[in-house]
């Protein structure tokens, strides 16, 4: 149940940091174009991660090497699948959307990764998906709908700018299950190592196709929203993954298209609407949906050798020839087990259901 409140907290709280990126970054566009700030957010992320790590371990005298797992083998396929589409393509596609349509539109559109998320994990990866996970996925589909969609005298028709915004959406999708896959490994290293590759790849692309260098001012502000609205909140969603399962992370997540609309609101005095209005209710109560998911029944633990962050509660009793602090991260081996308790999808439930 703690696991389960943990991953809570965090995407709640990542959606609350990255909820601000939409509006903020759509004043930063008066500044610089789309392909820079593109690559200067990632590298935000990047770089703040990198000063916090270097700052708690030269300052604090923080060891942090025995506490998470780190990458092997296949891993950094699925990192470097993530990076291309969640860190190079989907920024570009979503800064291109926001010169077109209005940023609070943009953020509560936002939903539509939930959705392509939800549908990724459920027919491609396989998750155990509940009523209570259809029920806001549902949700979700309809509030992506409200703003997708409007009708004219003829026929309904995509408003411009929503297309970008939806095949940002999709390939964020693709990098959240990729990203779920690693999810048990270190996830300060991840975050850094997209935001390092994507950010200097992204803005090396704008600035040889052209793009002036941005000013000094709006350069760094977009450093600094990249290390909150990017780093830390890609930390803590990867947090989330390892306890939720990627399809129930990414609606409880679906908080930050409302807090990006409200921030736009009150940032940028865009007006509100009664769609958005509708958009918003809809969002919340996918949320409200999942939460009052409780998936208990009898499952087996098949016998496993594996590597994660873990304290010794009831999945992890082995004996240790030395002393360590919980938590901590080594190789260690599951025997076969039968319970039944409240659980979610995470390293230790993927069990198929019939």
């Amino acid at each position: 149940m703690f696991c389960k409140q943990y991953g809570v907290m965090a995407a709640l709280i990542s959606a609350l940091l990255f909820g601000l990126s939409a509006p903020l970054g759509k004043m930063l566009l008066e500044d610089m174009a789309s392909l820079p700030l593109a690559g200067l957010l990632y590298l935000g992320c990047g770089l703040g991660l990198t000063v916090m790590t270097c700052f708690r371990r030269f300052v604090f005298r923080q060891d942090l090497s025995c506490v998470e797992s780190k990458l092997r083998g296949m891993d950094y396929l699925y990192l470097g699948g993530a990076v291309l589409a969640g860190g190079v393509t989907a920024p570009i596609l979503l800064l291109q959307g926001l010169l077109i349509i209005p940023a609070g539109n943009a953020a509560l559109l936002l939903n539509s990764e939930a959705v392509l998320t939800v549908l990724i994990a459920a027919l491609i990866f396989r998750e155990p998906v509940t009523k209570w996970v259809w029920g806001a996925f549902l949700c979700m589909l309809f509030a992506a709908f409200v703003l997708t969609i409007r009708v004219d005298a003829v026929s309904l028709q995509a408003e411009p700018g929503t297309v970008l915004i939806v095949l940002a959406c999709l390939m964020w999708a693709l990098d959240n299950n990729l990203t779920r896959n690693i999810a048990h490994r270190d996830p300060v290293f991840i975050a850094r190592f997209k935001g390092l590759a994507a950010g200097t790849t992204v803005l090396s692309a704008g600035l040889l196709m052209g793009d002036p260098i941005p000013p000094v001012e709006a350069g760094l502000m977009a450093l600094l929203l990249g290390a909150f609205s990017y780093g830390a909140s890609l930390v803590l969603f990867i947090h989330a993954l390892r306890y939720l399962g990627t399809a129930r992370t990414v609606i409880y997540f679906s908080a930050a298209p409302i807090l990006g609309a409200l921030a736009s609101i009150l940032i940028l005095a865009e007006p509100v609407t009664p769609m958005l209005l509708l958009a918003a209710a809809v969002t919340v109560c996918s949320v409200v949906f999942l939460m009052r998911e409780n998936h208990d029944h009898e499952h087996v633990h098949e016998a496993v050798f594996h590597e994660h962050r873990h304290i010794h509660d009831e999945h992890h009793q082995h004996e240790h020839t030395d002393v360590w602090r919980e938590p901590h991260s080594h190789g260690h081996l599951h025997g076969p087990l039968v319970h039944s308790h409240a659980h979610t999808p995470d390293l230790h439930h993927l069990h198929r259901h019939g």
